[in-house]
């Protein structure tokens, strides 16, 4: 089963979403989360904004991987928060933007080899975990934040300007890899 927030109007879920279910964002609106969501299955971010209520960490659910699955609009705001996500991956040509803000996000928990095509802007941290391989092609010049490499590959294959942002990139158990192009340390 999957919960889909439709509309061009804002919507607030303050309780906790769980089960084995997903999430499902369509449409300009955004969809603002603040309980401790548990649930297992996907986040689909198909048009419009998630964004994460201020001094709310881990809102999002640790299992779940955000998919961004179309060339719409899509963004995941962080609101300056930290958050842990199993993964993040474009889907059908899906770009998306992740506005982390001075926030954290922990991505790779999931294992999964994936491919982000999207962006990142904020000041905040990039940290890779997991042994997969995630592989990078957007421009993320807007992000002047750190990366950390703690495990796996972060692959980065973008054609144009940086796939890490402005900000250091350091490797803490993994491994920097592709023939994109990065313009921290």
């Amino acid at each position: 089963m999957t919960l889909v927030i439709q509309g061009d109007k804002n919507t607030t879920i303050n309780g906790a979403i769980t089960g084995t279910g997903a999430l499902g964002k369509d449409d300009m609106g955004t969809l603002t989360l603040s309980g401790a969501n548990t649930y297992s299955g996907g986040t689909f971010i198909h048009t419009g904004t998630i964004q994460v209520v201020a001094g709310h960490n881990n809102v999002l659910s640790q299992n779940s991987v955000i998919n961004f699955d179309t060339s719409n609009p899509a963004i995941l705001d962080l609101n300056n928060t930290t958050q842990t996500v199993g993964d993040i991956r474009s889907v059908n040509d899906g770009k998306g933007v992740i506005k982390i803000g001075t926030g954290s996000l922990t991505t790779g928990g999931t294992q999964l080899e994936t491919l982000y095509a999207g962006t990142f802007e904020g000041s905040g941290s990039i940290i890779k975990k997991g042994g997969a391989k995630w592989t990078l092609t957007g421009d993320s010049s807007n992000f002047s934040g750190t990366v950390r490499i703690q495990g796996g590959a972060l692959n980065v294959m973008n054609t144009v300007g940086s796939a890490t942002g402005t900000g250091n990139v350091i490797l803490e158990g993994g491994i920097l890899s592709g023939s994109g192009y990065i313009a921290g340390n």
